[in-house]
């Protein structure tokens, strides 16, 4: 799989009995490494995302499983794998239709360059009246910088870089992941990713 493909990793979630998905894009750089490129991608979350994304979230939260495929050129089988506990957070929560929005600006500038991605399962010792602490802002900061660098599968040779994958299915580099300071309520219960 040549450089310039793009993969999709969708990460099934159990909060307090409510089904979540976030949905990650990764744009292959560089060339093909050895082996399968999809578990590349899925290590590469495990091993720069996962282990920041797990110090913003509950302890009640676990992975039911990872999802990857690649989306361009369209690949319809997917690599499925199981995994398990993912938050360690500990402490009462907000409830599960309060999140916080990470923001994901790529480029070019626009509305097509814009994307974001709900968090669940903030510990209630972060929020201040409605808006994010800076404690929480600064692990947040950690888990966006993994958006803005290319990260490599060790031993496979595989590089991949976030991304932003419009509807016009052109992938934008992330340039920045920020959170934004307030919490947002859902009108909805399900909790899941927005770009």
């Amino acid at each position: 799989m040549p450089a310039g493909d793009i993969f999709e990793l969708s990460v099934d979630m159990m909060f307090d009995s409510q089904a979540i998905m976030n949905r990650y894009h990764f744009v292959q750089i560089g060339s093909d490494g050895s082996g399968d490129a999809r578990v590349s991608c899925t290590e590469v979350w495990d091993a720069f995302f996962k282990i920041t994304f797990q110090n913003l979230v509950s302890d009640e939260i676990t992975i039911v499983q990872k999802r990857c495929r690649r989306v361009l050129p369209v690949q319809t089988q997917q690599l499925v794998s199981s995994d398990g506990a993912l938050g360690s957070v500990t402490g009462d929560v907000l409830p599960t239709n309060c999140v916080a929005i990470l923001r994901l600006y790529g480029t070019p500038s626009g509305r097509k360059g814009v994307g974001f991605m709900k968090i669940p399962g903030v510990a209630t010792a972060f929020v201040n009246e409605g808006r994010i602490n800076s404690s929480y802002e600064g692990i947040a900061e950690l888990f966006g910088d993994q958006f803005e660098a290319d990260n490599t599968h060790g031993g496979t040779g595989f590089v991949f870089r976030s991304c932003i994958l419009g509807s016009d299915d052109v992938a934008r580099q992330v340039q920045t992941a920020r959170c934004t300071s307030r919490i947002k309520q859902l009108r909805s219960r399900t909790i899941g990713q927005g770009a």
